[in-house]
């Protein structure tokens, strides 16, 4: 069960929230997050956007998150703002980036990962293995046709001996709270019928709701 305790700001953003917590009160019981994020997004459909956020540990609140309204972000344009320079709101594909930055980058696959496959999996050790990683990787073309989800990166196991690829994990990388959609639930779970497959989520506190960019142009002596 996952409870959720509907926020006012949700409420005075989105009539469909407001007549949801008429018929079923201001905190909602569903049978998992992936239903209640689901439905958040049902909401959002008819009105201002609202999601799902996960209740802090310090909270003495007893449910599991909130549905607050979540306004429409500066991405693409200058917001307002008293720093010297242009300053926008994070955009979701940037917090996806930041993630995936996080698991892996030019700098190869990140010492969390490595930890996992090193230290959690029986069969890789790390004197007899090598680890690594190909963004944007394809699946088998007998799996490929009959399904939508293209995964973020595949990690190699091979052997140091011979170089020999010895297993394979599909990979799907989410940052912070968002969410694996139903559709790329149900893919993953196909292709792990015959190969390996991760979902990873990267938890960062703070995430940054905003940034500056400054830019200053070079000019010849």
């Amino acid at each position: 069960m996952y409870r959720v305790s509907v926020k006012e700001s949700a409420i005075e953003s989105n009539d469909a929230v407001a007549e949801f917590v008429d018929e079923r009160g201001d905190v909602i019981e569903f049978q998992s997050r992936n239903d209640a994020e689901a439905q958040a997004e049902r909401l959002s459909l008819v009105g201002d956007q609202v999601r799902i956020q996960t209740v802090a540990p310090q909270d003495p609140a007893d449910v599991d998150g909130y549905l607050i309204h979540f306004p429409k972000r500066n991405t693409t344009a200058p917001k307002d703002s008293d720093r010297v320079g242009f300053t926008f709101d994070v955009g979701a594909n940037q917090y996806g980036e930041l993630g995936e930055a996080l698991v892996y980058g030019s700098y190869g696959l990140s010492p969390g990962i490595k930890y996992y496959f090193y230290n959690e999996l029986d069969t890789i050790q790390k004197d007899t293995h090598r680890v690594w990683r190909i963004q944007n990787p394809y699946l088998p073309e007998e799996i490929e046709s009959a399904i939508s989800w293209s995964p973020d990166c595949l990690i190699n196991v091979s052997s140091r001996r011979d170089g020999k690829i010895v297993d394979q994990y599909f990979c799907e990388i989410k940052t912070g709270n968002a969410s694996f959609e139903r559709n790329q639930a149900r893919d993953m779970r196909a292709v792990a019928r015959t190969h390996g497959v991760l979902k990873i989520r990267v938890v960062i506190d703070r995430l940054p709701d905003e940034y500056t960019i400054r830019i200053t142009e070079m000019t010849p002596e």
